[in-house]
């Protein structure tokens, strides 16, 4: 197992999993935009009940910008030529997102699973991306 999670963090995986982190990205930019929407109409898809008290500190739609925005650095960045700062900072900046909502769900009242999705899945991954696009060598 450490010789393939290796082999994922080598100076030439951005490259070799740009499609799927491109595909990944675009899903977050997806999500990121019918939250906006939604927002806008007057949808109340930001609660406390599931983000938790210190999230709701904050517009919805902020967090929506910075998911969005991160999310399409990203896209732009691992478009030929690799842009690989550019991928790093939108990473690490969807990588302190979810570590938010996650302590935020967890700690301040919102729903636990938000925090264990956010924590355990969603922000290693981009701190994986972020590591990844830090040290490619093209």
């Amino acid at each position: 197992m450490l010789i393939e999670l290796r082999l994922a963090m080598g100076s030439h995986s951005l490259d070799r999993y740009r499609p799927i982190w491109a595909m990944f990205s675009a899903g977050l930019l997806a999500i990121a935009t019918l939250f906006w929407v939604s927002v806008g109409f007057g949808v109340s898809a930001f609660s406390t009940e599931t983000w938790g008290a210190w999230a709701c500190q904050f517009p919805a739609r902020a967090w929506a910008a910075i998911m969005g925005g991160s999310a399409a650095m990203v896209i732009t960045g691992l478009m030929r030529p690799i842009t690989s700062r550019r991928v790093a900072l939108g990473a690490f900046l969807q990588a302190v997102q979810f570590l938010a909502l996650a302590y935020s769900a967890t700690f301040t009242g919102g729903q636990f699973v938000i925090g264990v999705y956010s924590s355990v899945l969603f922000a290693p991954l981009h701190l994986v991306l972020a590591v990844q696009a830090w040290r490619y060598d093209p």
